[in-house]
Parts: C-alpha cells; sequence; structure tokens
C-alpha cells in the first residue's frame, strides 16, 4: 500500500513539473536494446511474483536514439502497465520494436478490453479514464498516458493507437533517430492551422 502511494504521489509531482515546464530532459546517443531493457527491468520488479510475461520482437538491427533514456524507459513502462491491467489473466503481452526510413517504433500489443473509438483522443487527456463501467475496479491515476504523450512529444515524437472494444489494444511509440530520412514538407495550398 505504501509503494502504491508513493508511485501514485511520484506521478502527480512528475505530471506538475512538466505541466510547469520544468521537467528537465538529458538526451544522449542511447541503443534501443538498452532502453528496453529498462523500461523491461522496471515493469518486471513492479510486478514481481505475478508470472507476468513480455512477448518481446526486436529487429536485430535498429539506429541509435538520442533520448532521455529514463524518460522514455518509463513512458514504456506506463504503457506495459496499462497493457497489464487491462488484459486477462494470462492474457498475452506483445513489445514489438522496429524502425523504418523515419521513427523507431516501440508497440505495446494487448488482448485486453480495448477501447472504443470515440474515446481514442480523450485517453491522452490527464484524468481521464477510458471505459469507466469495465475499469472501475482497476487502480489508476489517470495520468499515465498523458504522462507517455508529453515524452514523446518533447522527444520530437508521436503516440499512436489502434484498439477496438473487446479486441485489445496498440500502443505505439514514434522517436525519430538522428540522421533519419524525413521528407520536406510539401508547398502549401491552404493556411496553416494552429494545434
Amino acid at each position: 500500500e505504501t509503494a502504491r502511494l508513493t508511485r501514485r504521489i511520484e506521478r502527480l509531482l512528475d505530471w506538475g513539473r512538466m505541466e510547469a515546464g520544468k521537467r528537465v530532459y538529458q538526451p544522449k546517443f542511447e541503443s534501443v536494446r538498452d532502453i528496453v531493457d529498462a523500461a523491461l527491468s522496471e515493469f518486471d520488479t513492479n510486478h514481481i511474483g505475478r508470472g507476468e510475461k513480455i512477448n518481446l520482437d526486436m529487429a536485430s538491427e535498429l539506429p541509435m536514439l538520442k533520448v532521455d533514456r529514463g524518460a522514455i524507459a518509463d513512458a514504456l513502462v506506463n504503457l506495459l502497465t496499462n497493457a497489464y491491467k487491462y488484459s486477462p489473466e494470462r492474457g498475452k503481452i506483445h513489445l514489438r520494436v522496429s524502425a523504418d526510413e523515419k521513427h523507431v517504433r516501440m508497440a505495446v500489443v494487448d488482448q485486453g478490453i480495448g477501447i472504443a473509438r470515440r474515446e481514442h483522443r480523450r485517453v491522452f487527456d490527464k484524468f481521464y479514464r477510458s471505459n469507466e463501467l469495465l475499469s472501475s475496479d482497476v487502480e489508476g491515476s489517470g495520468l499515465g498516458l498523458a504522462i507517455v504523450r508529453h515524452i514523446v512529444q518533447a522527444h520530437g515524437g508521436r503516440v499512436e493507437l489502434e484498439s477496438e472494444l473487446g479486441k485489445g489494444s496498440t500502443f505505439s511509440l514514434l522517436l525519430p533517430y538522428p540522421g533519419a530520412r524525413v521528407q520536406a514538407p510539401a508547398a502549401a495550398s491552404a493556411p496553416a492551422r494552429s494545434a
């Protein structure tokens, strides 16, 4: 109980620093393997004794990332923890890591309760919890995904979600890497819209 309360307090404080623009990231060149190993080690620590295993599928050759390793690992732990909490007992959780010409993709795939399409945007809002009727008995602060999005955007990346109710979810972190082939933007044919 003490550990649970401590994690919740730390999460609230971390979010406060992010909103105030005081969260400091220290990007360095890191191997994707080291980031994934750090996340899996932390996840195992949080779920010791529960027998949960992550099925890891990682490409053999991946570019280096210039990131804050602790922050990205924490984002992955958030996604793995959500997959664990919202999956049935013995439900398989996969972590798939690959790269294309622009990004390294880290995808957490579960067989859980899923998320209705109408909620896909809202789940990243602070304190919002999806599927309240289905998840009311699952502990959570409603900050995990907001923190994940903040961390990834601070590194120039984005988070993607694919999910349907009753069919599980896939949350993907897409992180650009140094030297990635980025297509030049086409000439604008309409005024740019503010975010």
